[in-house]
């Protein structure tokens, strides 16, 4: 991902990351288009079963995930395959395959919900801890923070392309 920002400034950043949505999307849409839930499984418990099967399966972790309400849950990913080769700013390419997951859920399963990460192991946590909660509307945090995230590694391109 940093090489094509290195080499392609914000037309590669764009389209590397529009593939990773891409990959997210169908990767869950494989794993969910016929899903069916048992009757009176709520919206949440659906999104925390998604968020355990994506993560053991596409991100090969191991998480424990808890529900708290009918709008909230969190997992804890207690061991990932990246977490002794990730920095911390290495994980936002993880985001835009979550972005997929998440319009999946959205537009296939009528699941609304926005997620967030409190701290990762790359950054020195025990565990990475995110947050999932029903979405009221509008952009979701988890975009949000991908955008911010996108203008920082621009910012580094220009940086590096004034010292070459």
């Amino acid at each position: 991902m940093e090489d094509v920002e290195e080499n392609f400034g914000p037309e590669g950043q764009q389209v590397v990351n529009e593939a990773l949505r891409k990959v997210g999307y169908d990767a869950t849409q494989q794993m969910f288009e016929d899903a069916q839930f048992p009757d009176g499984t709520t919206d949440i418990e659906k999104a925390s079963f998604v968020a355990t099967a994506v993560n053991t399966i596409i991100w090969t972790s191991i998480e424990k995930p808890e529900i708290l309400s009918d709008e909230e849950a969190i997992f804890d990913i207690l061991w990932c395959p990246h977490q002794d080769i990730f920095k911390p700013f290495d994980c936002r390419c993880q985001r835009y395959l979550v972005e997929g997951v998440l319009r999946f859920l959205r537009e296939k399963l009528d699941i609304n919900f926005d997620l967030e990460f409190q701290w990762i192991i790359p950054a020195g946590a025990e565990t990475c801890r995110f947050r999932i909660w029903k979405n009221k509307g509008g952009e979701g945090q988890w975009e949000k923070y991908s955008k911010i995230l996108e203008e920082r590694a621009l910012k580094r391109w220009k940086a590096k392309k004034k010292e070459k």
